[in-house]
């Protein structure tokens, strides 16, 4: 249920303070700006399940060491349906 008023924050304020957060917790710059504008584009197209309500969660599971902020995503295999690039 969404509380009966909401917390207007600037976009650039909250990039910025997704940026500090993340960054302080071991992310690189550019992954920190990948994950923060990800959120950021999930709240802003309404899909709140999917923005900064999952923010604590991350922290946490990098806190943890369940998430390795080190990973380096690749792909493995590539079909019509899921990973192809420019087709």
């Amino acid at each position: 249920m969404p509380p009966d008023e909401y917390v207007r924050v600037p976009e650039a304020d909250l990039r910025r303070f997704d940026l500090a957060l993340l960054q302080n917790l071991g992310l690189s710059a550019d992954h920190a700006g990948i994950l923060a504008d990800n959120l950021i584009a999930a709240d802003m197209r309404g899909v709140r399940t999917h923005g900064h309500v999952m923010l604590p969660k991350y922290c946490k599971e990098i806190r943890r060491g369940s998430t390795k902020m080190t990973a380096q995503p690749r792909i493995v295999s590539e079909t019509p349906a899921t990973g192809a690039r420019g087709r």
